[in-house]
């Protein structure tokens, strides 16, 4: 393999093998949600467009590595922006989040938290009055600071739509 890979004319064969398989792993086994294979598989990419220029073994792993910490950034402002939770609640969210009760719960380490809109945020009473809110019962979210909720506890079904 060493001696494909120190030919220009056939380095970007296994170049194009370790991306295709790497490309494919993500898919495969996170469902391309990670991230972290498709960055190498772009890396494999840059080191084949370096090996069909004909630079030597060295300038190709210098070229993978330069591209794969430039992208870097650029992947996780994507993962963040469009992979699961995907960026801050639009305003019909953000309304249906205000003006709907939701289940509390304690999670397994005792901490309080919020299930809402297929998230779950971890959650503090609005005030110390609150602090004992009941494992199950329905809850207000007050406003988001982070990915914490600010609650507070409301005579409603789960479920049920809240008067502002």
């Amino acid at each position: 393999m060493m001696e494909l890979m120190s030919d220009p004319e056939g380095a970007w064969t296994v170049w194009l093998a370790v991306a295709v398989v790497l490309f494919g792993i993500e898919l495969l086994l996170a469902g391309a949600a990670s991230g972290v294979l498709f960055l190498f598989s772009v890396m494999a990419l840059a080191g084949m467009a370096m090996a069909l220029m004909g630079a030597p073994l060295l300038w190709q792993f210098v070229v993978a590595t330069v591209i794969g910490i430039l992208s870097l950034p650029l992947a996780v402002w994507i993962y963040r922006r469009y992979g699961p939770g995907g960026g801050p609640p639009s305003t019909t969210q953000s309304q249906m989040l205000h003006n709907t009760a939701f289940k509390a719960y304690y999670d397994a380490r005792g901490n309080l938290r919020v299930a809402a809109m297929g998230e779950e945020y971890a959650a503090t009473p609005e005030t110390q009055s609150q602090a004992q809110i009941e494992d199950g019962s329905a809850v207000q979210i007050v406003r988001l600071e982070g990915v914490k909720a600010v609650i507070r506890p409301v005579d409603a079904a789960v479920g049920s739509r809240l008067d502002s």
